[in-house]
């Protein structure tokens, strides 16, 4: 895999779809998850939108894309949309978009986030998980990825409390292509947590692989679906909530939000959103 600097320091035009998933995928983050990134992930589902546009059951002029992991889905969804004709300004958030870049030692970097946790650790020239995995115990393996931790991560560590432009770099976890699209643009966000700036801002809202019930509980959800029914822009509105499956699958629910007709689904995907019921009682049944 290709090393985090390289990667990053890299110009657009020599960086394959690829490579992009194969780093990005690579990435655990501090909660556990993983920086995701597949290409076309969500291809029908972008399709099947089309003729709710074409029905003006959905608009799509002002759109928020929450937890968009690397941005690629957020570039396709906004490639697929202008190619069909429909321009769209697209605010993407993640709670986690940058990270820093810290050369320990000649030659060796350690790819780290805020607080200085490990994502990544390049080692002249080749690229090193930091996490011990359970074939390290069976080949001896986590002996050398406990010792790489403890020189490299714990130098990054320091480092990182007084950064130097030399040796410690910002740098953005989000494909760089979508710099080159002025109508995309990525915020930090927290979604449990109430942003004003986006109160009665976006036509359509997406949340892909992150309103499930295997990351927050029921009253977690409500309080986050309580947030996005008021960044809905009024009086009508669409929320489209998708988990992919571990088969590749993805299971979702297209829901039209009307402030006086209530919420109502245009159309489920696969067997539809685990969380629908949670979203009509926050946004009341037609």
């Amino acid at each position: 895999m290709i090393p985090a600097n390289k990667f990053l320091g890299s110009p657009i035009d020599q960086i394959t779809p690829q490579a992009e998933e194969e780093f990005f995928t690579s990435l655990r983050l501090r909660n556990g998850t993983y920086k995701t990134t597949f290409q076309r992930r969500f291809s029908e589902v972008n399709s099947a939108l089309q003729k709710f546009l074409q029905s003006g059951a959905v608009t799509v002029d002002s759109v928020l894309d929450v937890g968009i992991s690397s941005g690629s889905n957020t570039l396709e969804l906004y490639q697929e949309l202008d190619s069909a004709g429909y321009r769209s300004k697209i605010v993407g958030t993640d709670l986690m978009l940058d990270a820093w870049l810290v050369r320990v030692f000649p030659g060796c970097y350690a790819l780290v986030d805020e607080t200085a946790y490990p994502l990544r650790y390049d080692i002249f020239n080749r690229s090193m998980k930091p996490w011990v995995i359970s074939k390290d115990y069976r080949n001896g393996f986590f002996v050398f990825r406990k010792c790489i931790n403890l020189a490299l991560g714990h130098r990054a560590e320091r480092m990182m409390r007084s950064p130097s432009s030399a040796t410690v770099r910002k740098v953005e976890l989000v494909t760089p292509r979508l710099g080159e699209y002025t109508d995309i643009s990525v915020q930090k966000d927290n979604i449990t947590e109430y942003n004003h700036e986006f109160k009665d801002r976006f036509t359509f809202i997406r949340a892909a692989n992150v309103l499930n019930k295997s990351y927050f509980s029921d009253e977690e959800l409500r309080s986050i679906i309580a947030n996005v029914r008021r960044y809905t822009m009024k009086p009508r509105s669409a929320l489209l909530v998708l988990r992919t499956h571990e088969d590749g699958t993805n299971h979702g629910t297209l829901f039209s939000i009307d402030e006086t007709a209530g919420c109502k689904i245009l159309q489920r995907f696969g067997q539809g959103s685990e969380i629908e019921n949670i979203v009509f009682e926050c946004m009341g049944r037609p």
